[in-house]
């Protein structure tokens, strides 16, 4: 129906994007009202240098991890080469909010310059997916906003379909209330959209454990492993799947497995520990080793240190695998007080499923303000 063959300088290349889909529009027919016409035509020109540092980024981003400093780095410079450059500011907010969610800042400071960066890039670009997905973020996890962060989500996928991470927090926010059916098609859609991200496909087996799929969870995290081999995260998850399932010999290899890929200090200790008791005496020796560690691990790099951000959370799934339910809402309480966002997943957590008969655990999601109660907590 239509060709055509265009040659531009490479600043321009947002410009031509626009401009392709506006004479796409054209010659299909399409009507697009006053307001869609007027931003298409809005397109700001981006510096090369910027745009070049902003693709650099995304990709460290996407890493996840320590290395979120240096997508942090990359979209400051393309800021620094265009501080009218919205998707550099919108990359700033999200490495902010996964060094907070990964512990090298606090998340008091990450979500502050996130939703600062996510807000400046919205006044340059209201357009932007995702910005509209990062501002979701903050209001999700650290506001609580329910609401607004379910608007800001759909926003940002209304504007870009295709956008893989806007869709996996959907997934996300859908999770932590339940809507585990909904949860579970946007985190397959991510997935499509993205196969080859370790967030799409931990996200997705993570909503398949939170829905009791175990086999298929265990079936799409060992997916995962084959295509990302060196990250540790897959063996923690898989772990989890084998605790509830009482494999514990399983979930004994896995646990290691992830600490030895980590080039965790205390695997000996903690193998000595399941020769002579088990896996019970695997938990006692862990709870104890984390019992003694300092609040933050330290590097000589400063941006290696961090707080564990699970720490409270993962004494709470210790202590629970020990039938120690007041030592475990202990532990619970203090990442609800400490601002944790994990706590949001309560309702769903298949580790949580020990606690759910107590009062205490009641209590604690009652607090957390979910906006529908579900049914086993009437």
């Amino acid at each position: 129906m239509w060709a055509r063959t265009y040659e531009r300088d490479l600043k321009n290349v947002l410009a031509l994007q626009d401009e392709i889909a506006h004479d796409i529009t054209e010659q299909i027919r399409v009507k697009l009202t006053p307001k869609e016409r007027s931003l298409l035509m809005q397109v700001h020109a981006v510096d090369p240098e910027a745009y070049d540092a902003y693709l650099r980024g995304r990709y460290w981003w996407s890493k996840r991890g320590a290395v979120s400093w240096k997508s942090l780095d990359y979209f400051q410079k393309a800021i620094a080469k265009d501080p009218q450059y919205a998707a550099a500011y919108a990359g700033v907010a999200d490495s902010f909010l996964e060094l907070g969610g990964d512990g090298y800042v606090s998340p008091k400071e990450a979500y502050l310059k996130a939703k600062e960066a996510a807000v400046k890039a919205l006044a340059l670009d209201p357009s932007l997916a995702e910005a509209h997905a990062s501002l979701s973020a903050v209001k999700f996890f650290h506001d609580r906003d329910w609401s607004g962060a379910e608007d800001e989500i759909k926003q940002a996928i209304a504007l870009n379909p295709n956008n893989a991470n806007a869709h996996g927090q959907y997934s996300d926010y859908l999770a932590a209330l339940g809507r585990l059916d909904e949860a579970l098609k946007e985190a397959e859609h991510a997935l499509e959209l993205d196969p080859f991200s370790v967030g799409t496909n931990i996200g997705l087996g993570q909503t398949l454990y939170d829905a009791r799929r175990y086999d298929d969870a265990l079936r799409q995290y060992r997916r995962g492993m084959e295509m990302h081999p060196d990250r540790w995260e897959y063996y923690n998850c898989i772990s989890d799947i084998y605790e509830h399932e009482k494999m514990f010999a399983e979930a004994f290899a896995a646990r290691q497995r992830a600490l030895s890929m980590q080039k965790d200090p205390s695997v000996t200790a903690l193998a000595e520990a399941y020769q002579r008791s088990g896996y019970r005496g695997w938990l006692l020796k862990k709870i104890e080793i984390l019992e003694q560690a300092p609040p933050q691990t330290m590097q000589t790099d400063a941006r290696e240190s961090r707080l564990d951000p699970f720490k409270d959370f993962g004494f709470a799934h210790w202590y629970s695998l020990l039938d120690d339910a007041a030592h475990a809402m202990h532990n619970l309480e203090r990442a609800y007080d400490g601002g944790n966002a994990t706590v949001l997943f309560l309702r769903v957590d298949p580790n949580m499923d020990p606690l759910r008969s107590s009062p205490r655990f009641r209590d604690l999601v009652r607090r957390i303000g979910f906006p529908q109660p579900s049914s086993d907590e009437n």
